[in-house]
């Protein structure tokens, strides 16, 4: 799967990438928010949320993800962002464009967690 993303931001003209899974729904006004972030500190190099599900499904599936991802991967974000570790998951992160010529980004196909690794990335060189 991120082969393909990886494929589609060779050719990206602005300033940021948003890769974002086809499931995720986001306010109108999360992008610009997310780049004011950016604007506003040099520091960050990445951003990225915690997916909240709401899924319309009601099968078993739905509802276990459901009550992962509205339930203890939120709770372990914040945890673990306060100590400064990597959370990144790659359902929606938002880099710097220039990250794309990196050898190291041209790397993260190599990786079943490419996301963390991503994340990992960043982490060490901001």
């Amino acid at each position: 799967m991120y082969i393909t993303k990886k494929k589609c931001v060779v050719g990206v003209a602005s300033e940021y990438v948003w890769i974002c899974d086809a499931r995720i729904r986001v306010n109108s006004n999360l992008l610009t928010k997310i780049v004011n972030q950016f604007e506003s500190d040099k520091n960050i190099g990445l951003v990225h949320g915690v997916p909240v599900s709401v899924n319309k499904r009601n099968n078993f599936g739905a509802k276990i993800e459901k009550i992962h991802f509205g339930g203890s991967l939120g709770r372990v974000y914040l945890a673990a962002s306060i100590f400064g570790l990597n959370t990144v998951t790659g359902m929606s992160v938002v880099f710097p464009r220039e990250l794309i010529n990196t050898h190291e980004y041209q790397t993260l196909t190599e990786y079943i967690a490419e996301d963390f690794f991503m994340g990992k990335l960043i982490q060490e060189t901001v």
